[in-house]
């Protein structure tokens, strides 16, 4: 069975055989589980946002003035641009 109720009746059932200290780690853990899904979640919202746009529209959107750069540190900026898309 793995309905909700049932997964949550075993928790508590654990939960109640141990000492006080160890429910606070399993607390502590839980809280930790919760945030990490969070921010996995807010992670995969990013990377699909910025997954619609191309290299070169972020190019083409940069605040830097491409002009005033000379080709090696264009070349350099397109290399930490692609690093960091990857």
């Amino acid at each position: 069975m793995s309905s909700l109720a049932y997964k949550t009746e075993r928790v508590v059932s654990i939960l109640r055989e141990l000492p006080p200290a160890k429910v606070n780690e399993v607390i502590d853990f839980a809280e930790y589980l919760k945030q990490k899904n969070l921010q996995s979640k807010q992670h995969k919202q990013i990377a699909a946002e910025l997954s619609h746009h191309t290299i070169d529209e972020w190019l083409n959107c940069s605040p830097v003035n491409a002009s005033a750069r000379s080709p090696e540190e264009m070349d350099r900026y397109i290399q930490e641009l692609r690093a960091a898309w990857e």
